[in-house]
C-alpha cells in the first residue's frame, strides 16, 4: 500500500484518515505562496533552496505536514530558517522522500551536469535598451543614445537635465569674460568695427552645447554646412543666433553684457522713436531703457569731437614750429621782390603731362622756382639729377600740414499735441548743428599777412600779362568745354561721350577726389535769431581755434548759410569792445557757402555786367 499520501514528505509525519482517506492537515508540493510578491509553489521553494530536483509523478503526490511547509516557506524569507530546516531534516535520517533526495549519490551528477538556460524573453522596450547599450559598446554614440531616449523616459528626463546644467554654467563662464564681444560700453569707433562674425565666434567658443542648438533649430540637414552663407534665397543664420546669445547674455547681466542692446537703442534714438517704445522692446531684451540710454549717449558723446582737438594741436605745433616740413621751402613762393631774377617761359620746371587727355606743349601747374646763382658746376648737376628723379605727385603737391574748417546750420524740430489748450500748444524747438571738416589741399604754409604796397609795385609786369603758355592752357580747356557741349546736346555725336576729358585734371585732382573727412561736433540748443544766443554759439565754436605763437587766434573758416553769417556778423559786432581778439571772437571767420554763395555771386556778375543802355551790344545780359 502505496503511504506517501498519509505521510509528510519530509518529516514523516502520518496525517488523520477516516475510512482510509485524508481529512487535512497536509499541504500539497503544488500549493503556492506568496514570496516577494511572486507567487511559487512550495516544489519551486524546495528545489531553489536545496538545489535539488523533484521527480515529478501525476500519480503519485507529495504531501508537507503544516509545520514543514511552514519551515519552508520561512526558509524562502531568510536564512536562520534556512539552517533550522537543515536541522530538522538531519534528525530523520534517510527514512523520508526529501532527506533521501538531499542525500541521494544520483543528485551530484544530475547537479553537475550543466542545464541548458533558457533565454528570458524580453519586452520591447528591454530590448530597445539591450540595442541601445550594444551601440554605445560599438562607440555609435549617437544610435545608443536615441535608442535610450526612446525608451526611457527616465533617460530622456536625465539628459534634458544635464544639457541645462551644462548651458547655465557656458553661460555664467560667457558673462565672466572681461573681454567679450557681447560686454556694453563701448566707444564711437568700437561700434563702428561691429561685426556678426566676432559675435558668433565667441558664442561657439564659450558655449558650444548652446550654439549647437540654435544652429540646429535654424538649419536643415542639408543647409546646416553653408548656414554662414549670405546668398539668396537662404541669409545667413550668423545675425541671428548671435542676435539670441546677446539677448541670453542680456537676460542673465543687463547691465554688462548690453552691447547689441545699446547699438540697438542708438539707432532707435537716431530714428526718433518714442519712450514707450524702449520701454516694451527693454522687457523683450532688444534694447536699454530710456534712462540706459541716455546715460550711454553721454559717456559716447564727451569724446565726439577728440578728432578735432587733435586737428587743433597739429596746427599749433606747426605754428609753434614743433612739427616742421621741409619739403615746404622756397619752391612754392613766387619771387617778386626778393629776387632780382627775370621770369620767363624756360623757368618752369618740364616734364611729363599728368593726363593721356593733355597735349604735350602745355605746361604744368607748377609755381616758379628762385632762379640760383651757379657756384658750382657739379652742385647744379646734382640738383638737376634729384629733381629730374622726383616724382610728379612730389612736385606737384606741397607737404605742408591741412587745415580744417567749421560749418553750420540751423535745425528746427516741430512738436505738436493732440488738443491744444492755453497751456498746452505746438512747440518749434530751434537748435543748430555743425561739423569740421578736414581740408584736401595744404594751406598753412602760405602767409596770411596782407602784402604792402612797396612789395606789391615791385612784382614785375611780365607777372601780369598772359604768357604763350597761358594762351596754350586756354586753347586746350576751352576745346574741352567745347567738346562736353557738342557730345550732351547733339544726339548724333552722343556716342562718342567715352571718348571725351570731362575733367580738366590739374595737381590737386587726386587729393580733392577723395572722400571727405567729417567729424559732427554736436548740436546747440540755441536759437541762432537771437544775438545772446548766437554769441553763444561763437563761443563755443572758438574753443577750436589753434593759437598762433604770439598768443593771437588762428583764424578758421565758418561756413553758414547768407542770415546765419549775417547774425553771426552782428553777434562779433557786439563783442567789438572785448579787451582781447579772444574776447571779441576774431577767430572765426563768417563765409557763406551753399545756396545763398551763389546767388550772391549771382548778384555781383549782374551788378557789374548789366546795363540797359547796352541792349544792343554783343555779350552782354541785357
Amino acid at each position: 500500500m502505496d503511504t506517501s499520501n498519509y505521510q509528510c514528505c519530509n518529516c514523516g509525519k502520518t496525517f488523520p484518515t477516516k475510512k482510509g482517506k485524508s481529512i487535512g492537515g497536509r499541504k500539497s508540493l503544488k500549493s503556492t505562496a506568496v514570496i516577494n510578491k511572486v507567487n511559487k509553489t512550495l516544489q519551486d521553494l524546495i528545489e531553489e533552496e536545496f538545489d535539488i530536483v523533484l521527480s515529478p509523478e501525476q500519480k503519485r503526490q507529495r504531501f508537507l505536514c503544516s509545520a514543514c511547509s511552514w519551515a519552508v516557506v520561512s526558509m524562502a524569507k531568510s536564512s536562520a530558517a534556512k539552517r533550522e530546516a537543515m536541522v530538522r531534516i538531519k534528525e530523520h535520517g534517510e527514512l523520508t522522500y526529501l532527506a533521501k533526495k538531499i542525500r541521494s549519490p544520483e543528485q551530484d551528477m544530475v547537479t553537475s551536469q550543466a542545464l541548458p538556460k533558457k533565454r528570458k524573453q524580453l519586452s520591447m522596450p528591454e530590448r530597445e535598451v539591450h540595442k541601445a547599450l550594444n551601440c554605445i559598446r560599438q562607440r555609435k554614440y549617437t544610435r545608443g543614445l536615441s535608442l535610450l531616449i526612446k525608451a526611457r523616459t527616465g533617460f530622456k528626463k536625465s539628459v534634458i537635465a544635464f544639457a541645462q546644467r551644462a548651458v547655465r554654467m557656458e553661460m555664467i563662464c560667457l558673462c565672466r569674460n572681461q573681454t567679450s564681444p557681447f560686454k556694453g560700453g563701448k566707444t564711437v569707433e568700437e561700434i563702428g568695427e561691429f561685426d556678426w562674425e566676432k559675435q558668433f565666434t565667441e558664442l561657439s567658443k564659450q558655449c558650444p552645447i548652446l550654439s549647437s542648438v540654435l544652429i540646429g533649430a535654424l538649419t536643415t540637414e542639408k543647409s546646416v554646412h553653408h548656414f554662414g552663407l549670405a546668398s539668396k534665397p537662404c541669409m545667413s543664420a550668423k545675425p541671428v543666433i548671435g542676435t539670441l546669445g546677446s539677448i541670453l547674455a542680456f537676460q542673465r547681466k543687463p547691465k554688462s553684457m548690453n552691447y547689441f542692446q545699446e547699438l540697438n537703442s542708438v539707432q532707435m534714438w537716431l530714428a526718433g522713436c518714442q519712450r514707450e517704445m524702449f520701454n516694451r522692446l527693454n522687457h523683450l531684451g532688444l534694447c536699454v531703457g530710456i534712462k540706459g540710454t541716455r546715460s550711454y549717449l553721454d559717456r559716447i558723446r564727451s569724446s565726439y569731437d577728440t578728432e578735432v582737438f587733435k586737428w587743433k594741436t597739429e596746427i599749433c605745433d606747426y605754428l609753434l614750429g614743433l612739427r616742421s616740413d621741409s619739403s615746404v621751402s622756397g619752391a612754392y613762393t613766387i619771387p617778386y621782390a626778393d629776387s632780382e631774377a627775370t621770369l620767363s617761359v624756360d623757368s618752369f620746371p618740364s616734364s611729363a603731362a599728368s593726363s593721356p587727355q593733355r597735349p604735350p606743349a602745355r605746361r604744368e601747374y607748377f609755381q616758379p622756382q628762385m632762379q640760383q646763382p651757379n657756384e658750382d658746376l657739379d652742385v647744379n648737376l646734382t640738383k638737376s639729377t634729384s629733381e629730374e628723379s622726383m616724382s610728379l605727385s612730389d612736385r606737384s603737391l606741397p607737404k605742408g600740414r591741412c587745415g580744417f574748417s567749421l560749418c553750420f546750420d540751423n535745425v528746427n524740430q516741430r512738436t505738436t499735441v493732440r488738443h491744444q489748450t492755453r497751456d498746452a500748444k505746438n512747440k518749434m524747438f530751434n537748435m543748430v548743428q555743425g561739423y569740421a571738416a578736414r581740408d584736401r589741399v595744404p594751406t598753412l604754409h602760405l602767409s596770411d599777412d596782407v602784402p604792402l604796397p612797396e612789395r606789391i609795385k615791385a612784382i614785375p609786369l611780365e607777372n601780369y600779362l598772359p604768357s604763350e603758355m597761358d594762351e596754350v592752357d586756354l586753347r586746350f580747356e576751352l576745346t574741352t568745354i567745347v567738346h562736353r557741349i557738342l557730345c550732351e546736346y547733339i544726339p548724333i555725336l552722343k556716342p562718342l561721350a567715352s571718348a571725351i576729358n570731362w575733367h580738366i585734371q590739374h595737381r590737386y585732382s587726386d587729393v580733392s577726389a577723395a572722400k571727405s573727412q567729417l567729424v559732427p561736433i554736436g548740436v546747440l540748443d540755441k536759437d541762432e535769431s537771437r544775438v545772446s544766443d548766437t554769441i553763444d554759439i561763437l563761443e563755443e565754436y572758438h574753443k577750436y581755434v589753434p593759437l598762433k605763437p604770439n598768443g593771437q587766434p588762428f583764424k578758421l573758416l565758418l561756413h553758414a548759410d547768407g542770415l546765419s553769417v549775417e547774425r553771426g556778423n552782428n553777434a562779433q559786432n557786439a563783442r567789438i569792445n572785448g579787451n582781447t581778439a579772444w574776447k571779441q571772437l576774431k577767430g572765426l571767420q563768417m563765409n557763406i557757402q551753399e545756396w545763398h554763395k551763389r546767388c550772391l555771386l549771382l548778384q555781383d556778375i549782374f551788378d557789374e555786367m548789366y546795363k540797359g543802355s547796352s541792349g544792343r551790344e554783343i555779350g552782354t545780359l541785357f
